[in-house]
């Protein structure tokens, strides 16, 4: 297995342990309050406009879902102080936590395991190339949606 493939296992591995952990949240919500979740968490503390944009919604439609996450404690809004109509919107601890946290404990035992296998050099090599993935991906996802606020932007012009 090269590299790619192994980065992309585990990808799918945390993401199907991260989809289980919160089998009862997503019961209370939606595929779409989570990608709400995801967005807010990803831009810190967007405007909720830009929330439509990014996810190509109507404001209707994201103003719903808004509220919905306010009225379960995930988010908190406020207003901006020059012109009241815009809102800011950015998670609480509980929408933090129990949505876009993965398990500690879980990844506690993981590197407990790979403290016992591995020696201390492996092991300072693996969390400098897991650093480089992580900057990378970071890196891309920052870009990608700065790209897709600005296109939808210029669409609604």
């Amino acid at each position: 297995m090269d590299l790619s493939e192994t980065i992309l296992r585990l990808s799918q591995l945390a993401q199907l342990h991260h989809t289980i952990d919160r089998a009862d949240e997503f019961n209370q919500i939606g595929a779409y309050d989570v990608a709400y979740l995801e967005a807010i968490d990803e831009l810190g503390n967007p405007k909720a406009g830009d929330l439509s944009r990014l996810l190509k919604q109507t404001t209707p439609n994201t103003n719903y879902h808004i509220t919905k996450l306010v009225k379960k404690g995930y988010v908190e809004q406020s207003r901006d102080e020059k012109d009241g109509r815009i809102r800011y919107v950015r998670l609480t601890d509980k929408g933090r936590k129990e949505i876009l946290e993965d398990s500690k404990d879980r990844w506690e035992r993981i590197s407990q395991s790979l403290n016992k296998k591995f020696n201390p050099m492996e092991l300072r090599a693996y969390e400098a190339i897991t650093d480089e993935i992580i900057k990378e991906l970071s890196a891309e996802a920052q870009a990608k949606s700065q790209r897709a606020l600005r296109k939808n932007s210029r669409e609604d012009n």
